[in-house]
């Protein structure tokens, strides 16, 4: 992508390692891409609370309505090369997979907290032992800290869901700046080391949320979903 599209230099826009799969880029054809209803039926399995379930839902909806303004405005891969300068098209199944990963990204949180451990580690393992699915795994995997820089093409599903779950204080939409406000106060009103965490972790998302607003040509910072569309907040 041509970074010139945005108003000001953003960092941490690099080449990613495993990149074809980290940046939904190549073939989305591997492992089963379970429906909304398998994806609760796993919920059901691992006892995830209702509150959770609900949080879910509203991050998937969001994840999906971003994957979905991307292929209404690049097309779906259809395995010929796009000219230079053009964004590349969608994967085949990046509505359906961004949506399953989700419903599920949150699939161990429960466990966890009940016996501890990484939610996104562990769900990310039963989620692939369940579908064979290894993009909706690393969805998962990787939502809840993104490792690398960020890549030019940040319309994946990886990217929709981690940023969607910033943008759902429970199962309520809010703003970026609310939801760190929010974490900022249950989690680090004594911790400075926690603080500073955290306040890190809000620049990138704000970073991400300029990207994605740039590609998706449309400001997601002043946008909520109702009936699965992006539309302005009210």
């Amino acid at each position: 992508m041509n970074m010139s599209h945005y108003s000001r230099e953003l960092p941490w826009f690099k080449p990613v390692p495993w990149l074809d799969m980290a940046d939904g880029s190549g073939d989305m054809g591997t492992g089963r891409i379970p429906s909304d209803e398998a994806c609760f039926a796993l919920h059901d399995r691992y006892g995830t609370m209702e509150h959770i379930r609900q949080h879910c839902l509203r991050v998937a909806d969001l994840a999906t309505a971003m994957a979905q303004r991307a292929v209404d405005l690049y097309g779906l891969d259809d395995g010929h090369p796009r000219p230079d300068g053009i964004h590349p098209a969608c994967p085949a199944r990046l509505v359906a997979t961004t949506r399953a990963a989700g419903l599920l990204h949150d699939l161990a949180k429960t466990y966890c907290i009940r016996h501890g451990g990484s939610h996104a580690q562990l769900g990310a393992a039963w989620v692939l032992e369940a579908t064979g699915n290894y993009r909706i795994a690393q969805a998962i995997f990787l939502h809840v800290e993104w490792p690398w820089d960020f890549p030019a093409n940040v319309c994946s599903p990886a990217l929709f869901v981690t940023y969607a779950d910033r943008r759902v204080k429970h199962d309520t939409y809010v703003t970026v700046r609310e939801r760190y406000r929010d974490l900022l106060e249950r989690y680090a009103k004594t911790d400075a080391c926690r603080r500073t965490t955290i306040s890190s972790a809000y620049d990138r998302v704000l970073t991400l949320e300029r990207a994605l607003s740039a590609q998706l040509e449309l400001p997601l910072h002043a946008c909520t979903v109702d009936c699965g569309r992006l539309v302005p907040r009210t």
